[in-house]
């Protein structure tokens, strides 16, 4: 899937350029099914910073019909499991 040039600036206004990510290597390791079942093909890498950033972006996708996939580290998932 594309994303139209003014949606990727929507998410951009929102997070900044630097957190949105449309580098093909980037799509691979933040859109990796760590249980190999699937293979994720993202449109676009969001990274936001806050939790006003994640609701913003919850209705950008909601407007637009678009799915939102979170992402957890495996460093994260493991500090939680041993925490």
């Amino acid at each position: 899937m594309t994303l139209a040039p003014e949606l990727l600036d929507k998410l951009s206004q929102i997070v900044g350029a630097n957190k949105l990510l449309m580098d093909a290597d980037d799509h691979v390791q933040y859109g990796r099914d760590w249980t190999r079942v699937e293979t994720p093909a993202p449109a676009a890498v969001v990274l936001p910073g806050s939790i006003e950033q994640v609701q913003a972006l919850v209705q950008v996708a909601n407007a637009e019909g678009l799915a939102i996939v979170p992402s957890v580290s495996v460093a994260a998932r493991w500090r939680r499991a041993v925490s």
